[in-house]
């Protein structure tokens, strides 16, 4: 497994570029930069934004891009409110082809962790994946507005390497 390194030159505002980019390196399939480069002049607004890859994840969709298609779902739902249905919908699409095109079947141990508020109704997604004979345990959290799921390639690199 590889991962891309460094960011690509996608918009001008340096915010939405950290954000295309942000989706690419986990896919690194090229026609997504492509793309992602017609899509990104016609992104002015937090609702271009979701206009633009809600639109991307349809035609990748469409066309048997599981991976892709569910990281345009998940770039779509991040600027969404909150109470949106288009959210639970672009979330829902995202998680589900993650698991299917990079494990084609469940992440792992799924865990509902509680908290208070939040736009997945207190309750924080958490998963555990053991390989056979673990060498270590490695915690992790993805951060402000990740959500586990898009770490996965990631946790099955670790898990493959023997780390729960």
């Amino acid at each position: 497994m590889t991962f891309p390194v460094g960011d690509h030159a996608l918009h001008p505002d340096r915010s939405v570029n950290f954000q295309t980019n942000r989706w690419f390196g986990w896919v690194d399939e090229p026609v997504m930069l492509a793309e992602m480069r017609r899509a990104a002049p016609r992104i002015a607004s937090h609702a271009d934004w979701t206009r633009e890859f809600l639109g991307l994840a349809e035609r990748a969709a469409q066309r048997g891009h599981v991976l892709r298609a569910g990281f345009y779902w998940r770039s779509a739902d991040l600027f969404m409110r909150a109470g949106d249905p288009a959210w639970v919908t672009a979330r829902g699409r995202f998680v589900d082809a993650l698991r299917r095109a990079v494990c084609g079947r469940e992440l792992g141990e799924r865990h509902a962790v509680p908290y208070a508020g939040g736009r997945l109704g207190g309750r924080l997604p958490a998963y555990r994946l053991r390989p056979p004979h673990p060498t270590g345990t490695i915690p992790f959290f993805g951060g402000f507005d990740s959500y586990v799921e898009e770490l996965t390639s990631a946790f099955i690199h670790l898990r493959d390497a023997g780390y729960a």
